[in-house]
Parts: C-alpha cells; structure tokens; sequence
C-alpha cells in the first residue's frame, strides 16, 4: 500500500510540476484536482513514515545501545511540513493551494512528503551536522538491524542481509556485534580477508574467494580449518 501511495504520489506531482512550467490561469481548475490527489496519496506516504519512525525508534533505541556499550542514546524524527498529525490530507491540501503562486513562480511544488527530510541524533546532537564518522557509520548499522527486526515482525521471517564491506570501517567491539547478531538470519559479507570473521562462522557458512571479478574458490568451515 505504501508503496502504491508514493509512486501515485510522485505520478501526481510529475504532473502538477509539468502544469506549473507551462501555467496560465485557466489552469487553476486542474492544478485543483492534482492537489486533491497529491494530499489524499501524501497523507498516507506521510503517515506510514511516521509509523515507520516510530517503530524505528522502539527498536533502533535498544540496538544502539547494545552497539555502543550503553554509552549513547539514538533518536530518529520525520521532519515534515504538516503540523497537524490528525488532520494531515487536510492541512497538505491547505498547504497547496495557499502557496500556489509561490509554486507558479518557482516552477515546483514546494510542500508534501517530497520535501520531507530524515532526522538522527545521538545524545541530543544533531549526526549530519556534528556527528563523528565512527557515529555516522554506528547509526547506519542501527538503522539496518533495526529494520531487520521490523521486516521479521511484520512477514515472520528476515529477509537477507547484505553487508558490503562494512567490517573493515568498523571498530573490534562493533564487528563482534554485527557477528554475532547474524546468527539467525541469511547474510552475504563481502571482505578484504577472513582472518577476524571465521570464527564467527558456523557448519553452514559459505566462504567464496573473487580474483579478478570471478569466483576462484568456494569453502565451507572444514576447509578453512583444515586450511590452516
């Protein structure tokens, strides 16, 4: 449904963007009914975000701070126009028509879910603006876990995890984290080398080699201990 929504969403705005590049005022009467479809398909992307953040935030909470030792508290805010949670389809179509002319001047439609914006803050700062990197890449894996969880709630299985080379910008305290946090679920790891993840690897894993784009070796556990 949601996503149904936005792209119905994104249709509508493409044409009231193309309505405003070539506007005159008998265009009025239609930009009226692309306002109707933009705040009825908006105030729905905007309340499933908002329900996103919120479970985001019940389990992003508990995570990050398994992740960083219990030293930061983690925060995410959907950052939106609308001011009036429970009357959203109203106020966007409010929104809409009160700055039209400020629309036609600029060519683009300057309120709805298009021009949300995504807020994370750790102990209270803001992480785009002054976060460290070690806390920007902290608060990705918190994202990432955390909707781990909230795709397992909703279908009752993970869905696969791909971690492209995340390991080698991440600290010996969160590596162990994120490994041993994947033992229940399907991941695909890529790495520079295997030495600091094997021992996290069970009977079932798989350890393929790539030189030069192909695949040069394939390995499960036995292998790799006999190996050595």
């Amino acid at each position: 449904k949601y996503y149904y929504n936005l792209v119905q969403y994104n249709k509508a705005l493409d044409e009231r963007n193309s309505l405003l590049k070539k506007w005159n005022p008998s265009l009025e009467d239609v930009i009226e009914v692309y306002d109707e479809q933009l705040s009825v398909y908006g105030g729905y992307v905007i309340k499933a975000r908002l329900n996103y953040i919120d479970k985001l935030n019940k389990k992003g909470r508990i995570i990050h701070k398994e992740i960083t030792s219990q030293s930061e508290d983690i925060e995410f805010k959907y950052i939106t126009n609308v001011k009036d949670l429970a009357n959203i389809e109203q106020e966007l179509k409010a929104l809409l028509a009160k700055n039209l002319k400020s629309d036609v001047e600029r060519r683009t439609t300057s309120y709805g879910p298009h021009r949300d914006d995504f807020y994370i803050g750790i102990n209270d700062i803001d992480t785009r603006s002054f976060g460290s990197q070690g806390q920007q890449r902290t608060s990705v894996l918190t994202i990432k876990f955390a909707s781990l969880e909230i795709i397992k709630d909703e279908t009752g299985e993970y869905p696969v995890l791909l971690l492209d080379d995340v390991l080698s910008e991440l600290d010996l305290k969160r590596q162990q984290y994120i490994l041993n946090s994947i033992n229940n679920v399907q991941t695909i790891i890529t790495c520079t080398g295997i030495e600091n993840i094997k021992k996290y690897l069970s009977d079932n894993s798989k350890v393929f080699t790539v030189e030069g784009g192909r695949i040069t070796n394939k390995y499960n556990l036995y292998d790799l201990n006999r190996l050595d």
